[in-house]
């Protein structure tokens, strides 16, 4: 679970408090100020889209990650767990992972 959480704090409380840090303190002209927040508040999605699939879900549910307060201190925490416990396997494959 420290595991789990560290994931978390890396990969998605990290880039939230950047963006806030861009937003605030950085001198830039506002689009581009906009656009480096913007893009560091949706970046765990790029972690997500690359983890799901090792985890049973499809690479879509990174979409997850947009919904309030679920995306954000839920979802992720999740798909981390499920990322830190690859080794002992208890979840189900999803249909299209099956292999004959």
């Amino acid at each position: 679970m420290t595991l789990a959480f560290l994931l978390w704090v890396a990969l998605v409380a990290f880039p939230i408090s950047l963006s806030w840090y861009v937003d605030d303190q950085i001198g830039w002209p506002l689009p581009l100020r906009d656009a480096l927040a913007v893009g560091a508040r949706l970046s765990p999605m790029a972690a997500l889209f690359f983890l799901t699939p090792k985890v049973s879900y499809r690479r879509r549910d990174c979409l997850m990650y947009l919904v309030p307060f679920f995306g954000v201190f839920v979802f992720p925490f999740i798909i981390f767990w499920r990322v830190v416990r690859l080794p002992l396997r208890d979840w189900p494959l999803r249909p299209d992972e099956c292999h004959p």
